[in-house]
């Protein structure tokens, strides 16, 4: 036995000779040495930030003609008909004012297409400096936005085809 320890031994001081890192199964490594032997893993390097890509500037005048010729005439039979298929289109229609309601800049109106009380719209929108007044003829460039349900003076539930305008152009 005493032979066995022996050459465990020397087998342990040959080995920490040649610089294994494992020392033997009954030789003590100090926890300062054991530490020091395994390397640190190295710090993720950390991604540049890209700078930022520049946005063209618009003339908003060009943006505004732009828009505008994008918009199709309103069929309002159609549109009061199936709303659904219309989706959020850009479309241009003119049509009188019947009620205007302010408040600042934001304006909702019902809107009689034709001078036809019976082809009515509900559009709302940010008028930017002239005010719309009842009676106004009005050309709207907006996009369709389905139906909207109000309440009339009499309690009944009145639903009008929806359109929320981007510019107009008061006659």
């Amino acid at each position: 036995m005493k032979r066995f320890l022996s050459v465990l031994a020397v087998i342990s001081l040959l080995a920490a000779a040649a610089g294994c890192s494992a020392p033997a199964a009954n030789v003590a490594v100090p926890a300062a040495t054991a530490a020091a032997v395994e390397p640190a893993a190295p710090a993720p390097t950390q991604k540049p930030t890209p700078e930022p890509t520049p946005e063209p500037t618009i003339d908003p005048a060009v943006a505004a003609e732009t828009y505008k010729d994008s918009c199709v005439k309103l069929d309002y039979n159609s549109y009061a008909r199936n709303p659904d298929k219309y989706g959020e289109k850009n479309v241009v229609f003119t049509a009188t004012a019947v009620q205007v309601l302010e408040d600042g800049n934001y304006v909702e109106m019902r809107m009689a297409v034709n001078d036809d009380y019976d082809k009515m719209l509900y559009v709302i929108g940010m008028t930017e400096e002239d005010r719309i007044l009842e009676d106004d003829t009005v050309t709207v460039y907006g996009v369709t936005k389905g139906l909207f349900t109000y309440t009339s003076t009499m309690g009944a539930q009145i639903t009008i085809p929806k359109v929320l305008a981007l510019y107009f152009e008061i006659h």
